[in-house]
């Protein structure tokens, strides 16, 4: 079994990273390239796609300064059976190391991380083996063939949190149905449409003092803020990641037990679904 990991860090993200500058090859009105960091997972509002078509193109983003990443997620996006580079670069492109060079899965498949993988609902999952430092980062996309291109709703590029440390109880699979109900006075029970979600709580027992700032940062910082998070329980089977949000209400934060001698906590979420015309 390998290490749960942790993805909310978006370099894309225009609210984490105001100083950061995102831009494309092409940027038609209503799917500029900022829209692809917001974490929305709508088809709509956080989409980029360029405008001309059979033609390589790409998405850019200029950091404050030299910035690690190790994962990337692409969400919704017709690259299946297509090829896809990201290049890093800290010269403005002018030379750039090519980071990954490879052809997103066609089908979802058990994987591990390591390799990249389609998840269950169909975003494109990959962890490199070393983070990177570059200030400038480029999804490089080539040409995909007579009247096609790219289409992206959603990408996170950033530095991943993986921990050994979740412990027991462990939520697998729990899920909650939302759905308008109404009973008559027969007891007929009315139901709208219905959807569920992936409930659940992370529970982390921290093993040393040196662990705490990195947690902290990725799960009370960025996810306590209400950052989407991306949440593969098991590296190994990386097709079962999700996306998950801060339930609002919710208490979110480490704390000092009187039977632990590190940092601990308990944190709730709720899967983070996408629009319906997904």
């Amino acid at each position: 079994m390998g290490s749960a990991v942790f993805l909310v860090e978006n370099f894309f993200n225009v609210h984490q990273f105001p100083d950061h500058v995102i831009d494309a090859a092409e940027e038609p009105t209503g799917t500029e390239a900022w829209r692809v960091g917001t974490g929305r997972r709508d088809t709509e509002s956080n989409k980029w796609t360029p405008t001309t078509a059979n033609s390589s193109t790409y998405l850019d983003v200029e950091c404050n300064r030299v910035r690690s990443a190790d994962m990337l997620v692409m969400d919704g996006h017709n690259l299946a059976g297509y090829d896809f580079e990201l290049h890093g670069s800290n010269d403005d492109h002018t030379t750039h190391e090519s980071i990954l060079d490879l052809t997103i899965p066609a089908v979802s498949a058990p994987g591990r991380l390591e390799d990249g993988v389609l998840t269950e609902e169909g975003a494109y999952v990959r962890r490199v083996d070393l983070p990177r430092g570059y200030k400038y980062w480029r999804p490089y996309f080539p040409a995909m063939g007579a009247d096609l291109k790219p289409i992206v709703t959603g990408l996170w590029l950033g530095l991943s949190y993986s921990t050994d440390d979740l412990v027991r109880p462990a939520d697998v699979d729990m899920t909650e149905l939302h759905a308008a109900e109404t009973m008559s006075e027969h007891g007929w029970l009315g139901r709208g449409h219905a959807t569920r979600s992936r409930v659940g709580t992370f529970n982390i027992d921290l093993w040393g003092f040196m662990k705490y700032d990195l947690a902290r940062y990725h799960l009370s910082t960025l996810f306590g803020k209400g950052y989407p998070m991306w949440f593969v329980p098991d590296s190994d089977q990386a097709d079962r990641a999700f996306c998950v949000v801060r339930p609002g209400g919710s208490r979110v934060g480490f704390q000092l037990g009187q039977r632990w001698s590190y940092e601990s906590a308990q944190i709730p979420y709720i899967e983070h679904q996408p629009s319906e015309d997904r």
